[in-house]
């Protein structure tokens, strides 16, 4: 709420034809079940930059320049990692290497999402609520029927913070997209990462 009378700056890095054609890509992935076998058929967006560049700003601004399919809904949600101390592996540490696949960090990534979910939408302590109930909670949240299908722009800053989270979270999203039985499947639900 606190960026809704923020208006765009142009910024002539930004192709937004290209951002354009991510989603449509992802959006077609998402309405055609055909298509969703593999999670490699979705993504988000990564703003990089230096300290100071924008790149926050620019997460903030990037779904106000897209366009959906008509009858679709959108809603943003914005998130912070706040601090080295709450990182599960800080990019700064000698020991960093490569995310691993492992399954109990991608289940442990899941917690963390549902927990930030939760808090952007004012719970703060943890509940025992599934991905399922979350997303129902944010379209009831947002006034988007169940019917209706929506796009879940959800903004991650700081990631720099918790690469091996950010990691986890983006495979643990693609698995998600790409199942039958997902919980963003079946609550109509197309989340985007925006990550900077």
């Amino acid at each position: 709420e606190q960026y809704v009378r923020i208006s765009w700056i142009d910024r002539s890095e930004i192709d937004r034809q290209v951002l354009q054609n991510a989603l449509q890509r992802w959006i077609t992935a998402f309405v055609d079940a055909g298509s969703m076998n593999s999670g490699r058929n979705f993504g988000g967006f990564l703003v990089t930059g230096a300290s100071g560049s924008g790149k926050t700003r620019t997460g903030i601004e990037i779904p106000k320049l897209l366009q959906l399919p008509p009858g679709w809904k959108s809603c943003y949600v914005g998130t912070r990692i706040h601090s080295q101390a709450e990182a599960s592996s800080p990019l700064d540490l000698p020991s960093y290497k490569k995310a691993e696949h492992l399954l109990d960090q991608e289940a442990e990534a899941e917690r963390k999402m549902v927990a930030m979910l939760l808090k952007a939408y004012g719970v703060s302590t943890p509940t025992a609520l599934s991905l399922q109930s979350v997303l129902k909670h944010i379209k009831e949240c947002e006034g988007v029927l169940d019917f209706e299908t929506m796009v879940l722009y959800w903004h991650i800053d700081e990631v720099h913070r918790d690469p091996s989270f950010c990691t986890h979270l983006l495979r643990q999203l693609g698995n998600f997209m790409a199942a039958a039985d997902s919980p963003f499947v079946s609550n109509r639900i197309l989340i985007v990462p925006i990550l900077t």
